[in-house]
């Protein structure tokens, strides 16, 4: 048995698949195995694969059909022989001190899992950024250094990464709790961790960047196609998960507000092609879940803008004509907001206009007392000498 596993599922990655391999064989810790499965890439990614297996006897090459990222996760889930287990994608980076540094901390606080900070690094521009998702600041600024479990975060549970990567979980946990990816979805890691999260008693947060996240304009979050529709059976995962923990009246404040607006955030990203179909599915998700919550419930509940969402997209028959409902409400919010300033600035030139009449009659008033002095008698009587101390 090894101390760690690896995962990494594969499609057609070939242009960065060697430096994302090198950078997990590359490490200083080196008692993993690394389990590698290719979805059915269409390029070269197996060739590459099955080279590096040739040379590492870490490396572990499994084939399927393509089946997507979390059928592949969990294939390899079931094969995964260490006490620890870490993901990483096939187009991203691992730090080379990574799986040394979370080794030591997992078995120091004895957790189910730690979260660790990622860096994004686009490719096409060739610079890195961070993310406050992927650093989650919010969340070591409330735990710090101490285990905790989902219990002492409040909504903040909404701002931990819901990725795979990015954390170091006990395998036997995982396998305890049952915790699997979705399959035949894009967005196959939600129903994993929120699952994992809920069943967890204790977890902790390492403040170091160990990941690098690459951005490329190749990647299936930014083909922008028709598997953008996942995120609606994505979030009928989530749900179910809140239900099985009984959950939903806890958080249902920020839960219903959050899946209206990461809907409406996928919806803006999705080609034009897809919008229609996507409007349709949106206006279904949307009456399933007033019919969930109770649509007083749900009103009550929903934030201004959101509720507006809701009502522009049970409106709306086209896409096109939910983008003018939308625009039309911001449009209408931007002409309010000027008339507040406007009505601002009226208030704030009035007060000014007195300010200078008060001054202007102040200037008067010294205008006039000083007439009055020069032509006084005791100011004429004095004028010789004046010009005598003038003079010396």
């Amino acid at each position: 048995m090894v101390e760690i596993s690896v995962i990494m599922p594969v499609y057609n990655c070939e242009e960065f698949l060697k430096e994302s391999i090198d950078s997990v064989l590359n490490q200083s810790f080196d008692d993993f195995e690394f389990l590698c499965v290719d979805d059915g890439s269409k390029d070269n990614s197996l060739e590459i694969l099955r080279d590096f297996e040739k040379k590492d006897s870490r490396i572990k090459v499994f084939h399927q059909e393509n089946k997507g990222g979390g059928t592949a996760r969990n294939v390899a889930l079931k094969k995964a022989t260490g006490k620890y287990l870490l993901f990483i994608d096939s187009d991203d980076i691992l730090y080379s001190d990574a799986l040394e540094k979370t080794y030591e901390l997992i078995r120091q606080k004895d957790v189910d899992f730690l979260l660790f900070k990622a860096i994004d690094y686009d490719s096409d521009t060739d610079k890195y950024f961070e993310e406050e998702y992927f650093t989650m600041e919010n969340v070591y600024q409330e735990v710090g250094d101490e285990v905790f479990s989902y219990n002492d975060l409040g909504d903040l549970i909404f701002e931990i990464s819901a990725t795979p990567w990015g954390k170091l979980y006990n395998l036997d946990f995982i396998k305890k709790c049952g915790a699997q990816f979705a399959e035949g979805i894009i967005f196959h890691d939600n129903l994993f961790f929120w699952d994992m999260l809920f069943a967890s008693e204790r977890i902790c947060f390492y403040d170091e960047t160990l990941y690098v996240r690459r951005i490329h304009s190749t990647s299936i979050q930014e083909s922008k196609d028709k598997r953008f529709l996942n995120i609606f059976p994505a979030f009928e995962g989530i749900f179910s998960v809140f239900i099985k923990y009984g959950l939903v009246d806890r958080y249902k404040h920020y839960l219903y507000n959050w899946r209206v607006r990461l809907e409406l955030f996928r919806f803006n990203q999705i080609h034009d092609d897809y919008k229609n179909q996507f409007l349709e599915e949106y206006k279904k998700d949307l009456s399933d879940l007033s019919d969930f919550a109770g649509h007083e419930n749900l009103m009550s509940i929903l934030e201004k803008y959101n509720k507006k969402v809701y009502e522009n997209v049970m409106e709306a028959e086209t896409y096109k004509e939910f983008n003018l409902l939308m625009k039309n409400y911001h449009l209408t919010n931007k002409i309010k907001k000027l008339k507040r300033n406007q009505r601002k600035l009226k208030k704030e030139n009035k007060k000014l206009e007195k300010e200078k009449n008060q001054i202007e009659q102040e200037y008067n008033d010294i205008l006039k007392e000083n007439k009055q002095l020069m032509n006084s008698k005791s100011w004429k009587m004095t004028k010789p000498f004046r010009r005598i101390r003038n003079f010396k």
